[in-house]
């Protein structure tokens, strides 16, 4: 095995970073419409009805908002 081509692939790996976008509605009118693959379903849920499978991504961001935490606390 060639170490030193390993070694400069670890010098060009770029980290990959996920940005969370977590909208919250106070009233909303119309249809929610799935459009693409990227998503398999959308639904509003009250923050007392949270389903049990949340991505575990965007879980602690959900949780935050659902005990009205001020500042989510980023892990």
């Amino acid at each position: 095995m060639d170490w030193s081509y390993l070694e400069f692939i670890q010098e060009k790996v770029v980290s990959c970073n996920s940005v969370q976008v977590i909208f919250k509605a106070r009233k909303y009118d119309g249809v929610l419409k799935q459009r693409g693959l990227e998503s398999k379903e959308h639904r509003f849920f009250r923050k007392e009805d949270l389903p049990e499978n949340l991505n575990p991504r965007q879980k602690q961001f959900i949780l935050h908002w659902a005990e009205e935490r001020i500042v989510p606390i980023i892990s």
